[in-house]
């Protein structure tokens, strides 16, 4: 049976914590259009950059800018006791396994 990349990282000493630390520190190096691509499909982690599109060719849509959102202070943070609560309230789904 092929070991999972948690039971080898685990092998080989590397704890959760630093692989977060690893992740956050890789993340904010990156610049805009590139990406780190992982899973099965990609034989090690790669970093990756995608080519900038022609104004004419980059989407039209209209979702909300997140940054004009996360400026914004809010009086009322009781929405955040609700939001902490439906975390604890959900249960990690187990796979089955005959």
């Amino acid at each position: 049976m092929l070991e999972t990349s948690y039971e080898v990282m685990r092998r080989q000493g590397i704890t959760r914590r630093s692989f977060v630390k690893f992740c956050s520190l890789t993340a904010a190096s990156l610049g805009l259009g590139e990406a780190i691509a992982v899973g099965e499909g990609v034989p090690m982690p790669t970093r990756i950059r995608f080519d900038a599109l022609p104004s004419d060719a980059v989407p039209r849509s209209i979702t909300a800018c997140f940054t004009d959102g996360w400026s914004v202070e809010i009086e009322d943070n009781s929405f955040i006791d609700r939001i902490v609560e439906q975390w604890r309230a959900q249960r990690m789904l187990a796979p089955d396994i005959d």
